[in-house]
Parts: structure tokens; C-alpha cells; sequence
């Protein structure tokens, strides 16, 4: 049976996970949040691009811990840039059950912890920005989220094609991966979170805001319960 990581793990405690992940003997890595707080809410769902604009940067300070696991033994010798995508994927589409955030998203940051290197790494509106010095302790760690809870994460849990039952959808890959950006678990859900990502949009981002509103108007179309159906692709 796990246990909470606010309890004993291992024979001893665990009031600093972050600590924890820098001082691991094994590959690990963990999953960062921004904390639910009216005063850095207009940071969450933003790109670096935006965070820049507003002459911010990633501050660790607003982020608490909401997961931290091993890294499977399967990815040893996979490149940082796929398992990024498999992690994307992972907390998107199949979930582990002991994990309480949100689907990762765009302002969520995911440390790696690799034959002794660490590297973290910034969920951004297209691919990931890496955050040199992020966890440095000179710098202010992010807190530990009480909720979360340390496992392994299996690689065969992603699913395997997009299809909705008796015809595949018609979502495009560029639809197909906004969806699985935003993904709350739920089609209205989903239409919030991407309505709230609207709301942070530049003015010149108006490719992201086309496709957005595309998606918005194909999930409108869609039940409940086709939207449950639906399966997402790896590649």
C-alpha cells in the first residue's frame, strides 16, 4: 500500500519533497503546480512568452509538489525531450489514480533527475522551456502538496488511437494535442479550460486562439458520452 508522502516513506520523513528529489539515488521525477492563490492567478495557463511580457519569470515560490515518482527503469536510455512527451501524455489521458492536480498544462513544470542531473522544465503553449537554476538552494523551493503521493508510472498506460465508436473524430493533431493540453477529464470541463486560456491569449495569437475556438465548436458537438469514448494516440 503506498503512502502519503506526509507520512513515514522508506523508514523516514518526508516534510521536503523537493530536497528529497535532489538528493535521490535513483532516477525520479516530479511534477509542480502553481499554487491555487488570487495573487499569481494571472499565471496560470501562461506562456514564457506572456510570463516575459509581464517581466516575470517561473518563480518557485508559487509552486507546490503534486507528484513525485521513479522514473521507470523502461526509459533509462530515452532522451529528456520524449520523456517530457510521455509524462504530457501520461498526466493527461491516464492519470494515476493517486494523483489529485490538474492535467499538466501549460504554466506546470515537470523536474527530471537522470543519472544524477537535474533539469526542470516549463510547460509552455508549444513544446517545453527549459529552467536552468529553478531549483538551486539558494533560491526558495517549491512547497509540498500534502495530497500527493509517490508511485511508478507505466509507460503501457497511454492509450493507443483517437476513436470515437463506429468513425474516428475529426480533430486534426494540432486539435488533438490542444485537447490533451487542456484535458480536465470532462467535455465541459475541457470547453472551460480552454475559454480560460482564451482569456491570457496575446493580441497576435490569433493561430492559437483559431484553433482553440475550432475545438471549442467540434466538442460543442459532442455528447457526454462520446466524448468519454474518445481515445487519444502516443504518436
Amino acid at each position: 500500500m503506498q503512502q502519503k508522502w506526509n507520512q513515514n516513506f522508506d523508514g523516514e520523513l518526508m516534510p521536503d519533497i523537493p530536497q528529497k528529489f535532489l538528493n535521490a539515488g535513483c532516477d525520479v521525477y516530479m511534477v509542480m503546480q502553481l499554487r491555487h492563490d488570487e495573487k499569481i492567478l494571472d499565471e496560470r495557463f501562461a506562456s514564457m512568452r506572456e510570463l516575459n511580457r509581464r517581466g516575470k519569470t517561473p518563480d518557485p515560490e508559487h509552486y507546490e509538489v503534486t507528484y513525485y515518482a521513479d522514473l521507470p527503469a523502461m526509459w533509462q536510455d530515452v532522451p529528456n525531450n520524449e520523456i517530457l512527451e510521455e509524462l504530457f501524455q501520461v498526466f493527461n489521458l491516464s492519470r494515476p489514480q493517486d494523483f489529485e492536480g490538474h492535467s499538466l498544462s501549460v504554466s506546470d513544470v515537470i523536474a527530471l533527475k537522470r543519472n544524477g542531473e537535474v533539469s526542470v522544465h516549463y510547460v509552455d503553449s508549444i513544446g517545453f522551456k527549459e529552467l536552468p537554476g529553478f531549483l538551486d538552494k539558494s533560491r526558495n523551493a517549491p512547497r509540498f502538496c500534502k495530497r500527493s503521493r509517490r508511485s511508478a508510472m507505466p509507460r503501457s498506460a497511454i492509450p493507443a488511437d483517437v476513436k470515437k465508436k463506429g468513425a474516428t473524430m475529426n480533430f486534426n493533431h494540432e486539435e488533438l494535442m490542444l485537447m490533451m493540453l487542456y484535458s480536465s477529464g470532462t467535455r465541459l470541463g475541457l470547453i472551460h479550460e480552454l475559454q480560460l486560456m482564451q482569456c491570457y491569449l496575446m493580441p497576435d495569437e490569433t493561430a492559437l486562439r483559431e484553433l482553440s475556438e475550432g475545438v471549442i465548436e467540434k466538442l460543442k458537438l459532442l455528447t457526454d458520452v462520446e466524448f468519454a469514448e474518445l481515445e487519444f494516440p502516443t504518436d
